[in-house]
């Protein structure tokens, strides 16, 4: 099957999802799909969201952006 798009899953290490954020990414890995597990230290989870008070999301934005 072809691969059309190049997951990436951000990963913010204060997130109670953090485990699952990993397990998905190691499941499609063992599929084949070339997925890229990114983990963002001292990030909570729906840190995407907090661009307006959090510098660091620029980061993972230009991240997203350029997968």
């Amino acid at each position: 099957m072809p691969q059309a798009v190049r997951p990436i899953i951000a990963a913010a290490d204060h997130d109670p999802l953090f485990d699952e954020d990993v397990a998905y990414a190691e499941t499609l890995q063992a599929a084949g799909v070339t997925a890229t597990l990114v983990r963002y230290e001292g990030m909570i989870h729906e840190f995407f969201k907090m661009s307006g008070f959090v510098p660091d999301v620029a980061k993972a934005l230009g991240d997203a952006l350029g997968a």
